[in-house]
């Protein structure tokens, strides 16, 4: 198993899990991880007969970094995809385990699961403006129930679809709470209940 690395601007001990950023210092290190270490030895990906710390090069572009195992990825290690996707994981006979933390190439972070490359089922990501959603992902899309906090300091909590606001939830600004049904990030106003903290009253707002 790779040991822990040091952070090349505060120099402390972490690790390939900690995914792309310094924990400590924020230090963005994801193109310094691709580079291989002193000990790595740089095979393809048909050197099937070698375990231990690793740089491979694929033949359709794909670079990895880390521990393997028969030349296949085995253990703590890091992959770059064609897109400019980095995972950092576990990974075992090849393939990275349940969680793992994706560097996207616009500086979001997506930590959880998934499914032929795509993010999907439950999970964290976390967005370059210091906004961050929790919950379900499908497909690649922010979908299904979860919870966006945005940095201005709203937050969403309800159903999604492709990544907008899409049935029933709740948004909290700083004077109001709306609950009730949204679509395509709109708030309907039918049949919900509207409250004003700044004013401490409640009120329905009827349909037109």
């Amino acid at each position: 198993m790779r040991g822990p690395i040091r952070c090349p601007k505060c120099n402390k001990e972490i690790v390939l899990l900690h995914g792309v950023y310094c924990p400590y210092c924020g230090y963005d290190y994801s193109e310094w991880l691709m580079l291989p270490s002193r000990d790595a030895r740089v095979i393809n990906e048909n050197e099937t007969d070698y375990s231990g710390d690793a740089f491979i090069t694929y033949d359709d572009g794909r670079i990895y970094n880390g521990d393997v195992f028969e030349g296949r990825p085995d253990g703590a290690g890091v992959m770059k995809l064609l897109d400019g996707r980095i995972i950092s994981a576990l990974w075992l006979d090849g393939e990275p385990l349940e969680s793992m933390i994706v560097y996207m190439p616009n500086g979001s972070r997506y930590v959880g699961k998934l499914f032929y490359g795509m993010r999907h089922g439950n999970g964290l990501a976390y967005f370059p403006d210091g906004s961050y959603y929790d919950g379900m992902f499908m497909k690649d899309h922010i979908t299904g129930k979860g919870t966006l906090f945005i940095s201005n300091g709203d937050s969403y909590e309800g159903d999604f679809l492709n990544g907008e606001f899409d049935g029933v939830g709740v948004y909290r600004n700083r004077n109001k709470v709306y609950a009730g049904k949204f679509k395509r990030n709109v708030f309907t106003e039918t049949g919900t209940i509207i409250f004003d903290t700044a004013k401490l009253y409640v009120f329905v707002r009827r349909s037109e």
